[in-house]
């Protein structure tokens, strides 16, 4: 099922569980080139690093965007970012985990690929879910 295709409604779940919201986020991304711009400009600024072209340089049309996937797309970095009700401390570092990982969100831009994690409440941050699964990060990929 195609979670991002605007006609064809998400009710697997209640209106409060987290993919609700990640679904109208992706959405909003895939149909409006602002919200879409607006996204890249916030996680470029998040990265901290020059290898993002300049936001007047960004193409809308150029990002892919998944939800509810169970693997990553090939790339040379790769993002974790969490959205949530607060900021949030995580106090272990980002690195690739034996764990069999369900991305909630995942956006790429050229060779960068920004995972999402969302939780509606930073109470419930489960720290496991920030680190992507081992077998979805190419050796020698840059990751944080």
């Amino acid at each position: 099922m195609n979670r991002l295709n605007y006609y064809n409604p998400y009710d697997g779940k209640s209106d409060k569980h987290e993919d609700r919201f990640t679904r109208g986020l992706l959405v909003l991304t895939r149909l409006s080139p602002l919200v879409a711009t607006y996204l890249y400009a916030l996680l470029k600024a998040k990265a901290q690093d020059q290898e993002h072209p300049e936001v007047y340089r960004f193409n809308p049309d150029s990002v892919e965007i998944a939800t509810q996937r169970d693997d990553l797309p090939p790339a040379e970095r790769y993002y974790s970012v969490l959205i949530s009700d607060d900021n949030y401390v995580a106090n272990e570092q980002v690195t690739p985990v034996d764990r069999i990982a369900r991305y909630d969100g995942v956006l790429q831009y050229g060779e960068s690929v920004f995972f999402i994690e969302v939780k509606p409440f930073k109470g419930n941050v489960w720290e496991g879910q920030l680190s992507p699964s081992a077998k979805d990060i190419p050796e020698g990929s840059y990751l944080a």
